[in-house]
C-alpha cells in the first residue's frame, strides 16, 4: 500500500515539476518588427526609466513582437522582470549602458509594477543607444561611426536562480541601423 502511495506521490510531483517547467519557460519566437531613429523628446513618458542618461545619445526603438505575453512572464514570481541584452553579433561585445529595459504599449514591464499590461497585447519595444557612455563593464562602441550588427536577447532578473532562461537572440542588422540613421537625417 505505501508503495503504491509513494509511486503516485511521485508521479504527481514529476507532473508538476513539469507543467512547472513550461509555465516558466521562455520565450523563443520573438520577431523585430521595425527600427527607427528616436530623438530624447520623442521618447514617451511611459518610457521615461528607459532614457539614457547622456540625452545627446542617438537612440534607436527597437519594435518586436511575441506570441507570448512577456508582461505576464514579467510579473512571475521567478523572473521579477525582463532586460534586454545587446551584443556585437560578431564579437559578443556586451553594449548598451542604461538603456536595456523592455516596454509594452503601457509601459515598463517589470515585476511588481502596476499592472495595466493587457494579456492581449504582444507588441513590445526596447531602446538601444548607439554610442557608448563608458560605464565600467560595458564595451566602448560607435554605431553611428562604424554600424554593426547587434544581437538583442531578453533575459529575466532571477538572481536566486542563476542566469534563467533566455529568449531567442534577435539581430539587428548594420543596414537596418544605418537606414534608420538616414532617415533622421532626412
Amino acid at each position: 500500500m505505501w508503495k503504491v502511495a509513494g509511486l503516485i506521490l511521485t508521479a504527481v510531483l514529476l507532473a508538476a515539476v513539469g507543467l512547472l517547467m513550461y509555465w516558466l519557460r521562455s520565450p523563443q519566437d520573438l520577431q523585430i518588427t521595425g527600427i527607427q531613429m528616436v530623438r530624447r523628446i520623442e521618447v514617451p513618458r511611459s518610457d521615461e526609466p528607459g532614457r539614457a542618461s547622456d540625452p545627446s545619445l542617438p537612440l534607436v526603438v527597437i519594435r518586436f513582437r511575441s506570441s507570448s505575453d512577456l508582461a505576464s512572464l514579467a510579473n512571475n514570481f521567478i523572473y521579477q522582470g525582463l532586460y534586454a541584452h545587446y551584443f556585437l553579433c560578431g564579437s559578443g561585445m556586451r553594449i548598451s549602458e542604461g538603456t536595456n529595459l523592455v516596454f509594452d504599449q503601457f509601459g515598463r514591464i517589470s515585476f511588481g509594477e502596476s499592472s495595466n499590461h493587457d494579456s492581449i497585447t504582444k507588441e513590445y519595444h526596447v531602446y538601444l543607444a548607439l554610442r557608448s557612455v563608458g560605464i565600467p563593464g560595458f564595451s566602448r562602441y560607435d554605431l553611428v561611426r562604424s554600424p554593426e550588427d547587434v544581437c538583442l536577447m531578453l533575459v529575466p532578473e532571477s538572481t536566486e536562480f542563476g542566469d534563467g532562461v533566455k529568449t531567442n537572440i534577435m539581430r539587428i542588422t548594420r543596414r537596418s541601423i544605418k537606414g534608420a540613421l538616414l532617415s533622421l537625417s532626412q
